[in-house]
């Protein structure tokens, strides 16, 4: 493997935080407790600011063209502004159908619909959204972090979230799976703070039903972690008559996410409660049971130990891929900056708390809380979460175990709270590798390959749909899309939501006439495309075709090429 510069400067970062973690232990002498509290508000506030620019800074050009999530929430939200419902769904639903049958949140589309009615089918206003909730949720970050062990806590909390890569690139790249980052600090402070004070206890319930449709994995979650927030809030003494009724409006809200998931564990058909659907999903592969990998398996090579492997690696330390986006952004193959940063700190927060329990000392109401979360996370994962792409260190794809990330940060944020009383010096130091880190962040961010545009966006795409969709106004030539366009296993739905997307079709006329903006064209050895037909394809795909020049016109765009029928 080749070392980038970036990638060196993560290695580098990385030895420096554990040089740090030893020198501190080493030679601190607790002058970290003087540390101003004026120092720490301003800290704060360069964090929120830095964190808002990285995940708002040029955001309708970067990354360039539409990605596969974009365009399936952007086509949903439409439809749901234009027509009530969503597309393919008569009303709403608890889980929109992607590729493969697999399912994704549909709150994001319902949170985008006001922005793409008002402001059209635009990178902006499908991006828009979901940066600006995760710009909200930083101060969230920080309370969590002050709820939890002061404002020292808070800072590092906040700093965190605010310019670790994993959650600024989430922010800029819309998917349903990128807005439990968004929820989850809010999520954190409601339930918290609900320990102490009853009336935050409804909203950290709501959200966590809310959690429900915002990532597949809390088809089951979300119902575990309304009854731990409602236990250990009766253990705190918060009063019956306000924990039972908060509680049961969060189990209400996320009843039908556990159908959702009931009905595709049985393999039954579509269920319907008034204007809402469950979907039975075909192919459904988020609700494997590890027992199953149990019989007979138990051995070091087993499917069992590689997913359990996969998702504390990926979950836990953020060493995590994705097999369509350039892996220097996110890690293992590129190493980016804050990513590998969290290992030595989160291993340390490890360490620490179990010494801190080794010597008999009890944890907070609000530590046990977040224990008893990061618990049900971590076993939700074993048994629900799909293995994802192993090809790497035994990491898998980024979305599959992103629930477990803002665990790493807290567990991160109980070393450097150490660090911090043992020895200003060594704080300070980590305060220049987060700047480090973020320099890092913004070279790759704004000059590398994400400037650049991975394997997932299709800058060209909309330009050659565009010149397809005119080229059969003047034919009356039926539309096609080859497979391989779009890089998932079955594009069927997804090239179809790229098609409208593009077209910015009206979706009341997409629901009537789909078939008249184009189909899929599965293109079989080296047969040629279909004559008499427009085509839009890949130009490395019909290198292996035979055709007749004759009959086609050729124009290229960019990676994809169009045909038209002479």
């Amino acid at each position: 493997m080749v070392m980038t510069a970036p990638d060196v400067l993560s290695v580098c970062l990385a030895l420096l935080s554990c040089a740090l973690l030893l020198l501190a232990d080493h030679f601190g002498r607790g002058y970290g407790e003087t540390e101003p509290e004026k120092s720490i508000l301003w800290i704060c506030i360069a964090a929120v600011v830095i964190g808002c620019f990285a995940r708002l800074a040029r955001l309708a050009s970067l990354p360039g063209g539409i990605s596969a999530e974009e365009a399936l929430i952007a086509v949903q939200a439409k439809a749901l502004w234009q027509t009530g419902s969503f597309l393919d769904a008569k009303g709403l639903v608890t889980q929109l159908p992607q590729w493969t049958g697999d399912p994704a949140g549909p709150l994001l589309a319902v949170l985008t619909a006001p922005f793409v009615g008002l402001l059209g089918m635009t990178e902006l206003a499908v991006r828009l959204p979901l940066a600006l909730l995760s710009c909200m949720a930083l101060p969230a970050a920080y309370l969590s972090g002050v709820e939890l062990g002061g404002k020292r806590a808070g800072m590092w909390t906040l700093m965190f979230f605010a310019v670790s890569p994993i959650f600024v690139l989430t922010a800029r790249l819309t998917a349903a799976a990128s807005l439990t980052f968004c929820l989850i600090p809010w999520t954190f402070f409601f339930s918290l703070r609900g320990l102490k004070r009853s009336g935050f206890l409804v909203p950290a319930f709501l959200l966590i039903g809310l959690l429900s449709y915002a990532q597949n994995l809390y088809f089951y979650l979300s119902a575990a972690l309304v009854f731990l927030l409602a236990v250990q809030a009766l253990l705190c003494g918060r009063p019956f008559r306000y924990v039972i009724p908060a509680a049961f409006m969060g189990m209400i809200i996320c009843l039908p996410g556990i159908l959702t998931a009931f009905a595709n564990r049985q393999g039954g058909a579509d269920l319907s409660i008034g204007p809402l659907l469950i979907s039975h999903l075909e192919e459904y592969d988020k609700a494997k049971n590890l027992f199953t990998m149990l019989k007979g398996h138990l051995h070091p090579d087993s499917l069992v130990f590689t997913k359990m492997w996969a998702v504390l690696t990926g979950g836990f330390f953020q060493n995590v891929m994705h097999s369509n986006i350039a892996y220097s952004l996110f890690a293992t193959d590129g190493k980016t900056a804050l990513g590998l940063f969290s290992v030595p700190l989160a291993l340390a927060g490890l360490l620490a708390g179990i010494t801190y329990r080794l010597k008999g000392q009890r944890f907070s109401p609000p530590v046990r809380l977040m224990v008893s979360f990061g618990c049900a996370t971590l076993l939700a994962e074993l048994f629900f979460g799909s293995v994802g792409e192993m090809e790497i260190n035994g990491t898998t794809s980024i979305w599959d175990h992103s629930q477990l990330f803002p665990y790493t940060v807290l567990l991160a944020v109980v070393a450097l709270i150490f660090v911090q009383r043992r020895s200003r010096w060594a704080a300070r130091g980590f305060l220049m590798i987060f700047a480090a880190g973020f320099i890092s962040l913004c070279i790759s961010l704004f000059g590398g390959p994400y400037a650049q545009g991975a394997n997932v966006y299709f800058t060209d795409y909309p330009q050659a749909i565009q010149a397809a969709r005119e080229a059969q106004g003047a034919t009356g030539a039926k539309l096609y899309i080859t497979s391989s366009v779009y890089p998932h296993a079955m594009p069927d739905e997804a090239a179809r939501m790229m098609l409208y997307y593009t077209v910015d079709a009206d979706m009341n006329t997409v629901a009537q006439f789909p078939d008249t903006y184009g189909e899929i064209y599965w293109p079989e050895g080296e047969d040629g495309p279909e004559k008499g037909c427009i085509h839009v394809v890949l130009q490395r795909e019909i290198r292996s075709w035979i055709w007749e020049d004759e009959d086609f016109t050729y124009e290229s765009f960019g990676r994809y090429a169009l045909l038209i029928p002479r």
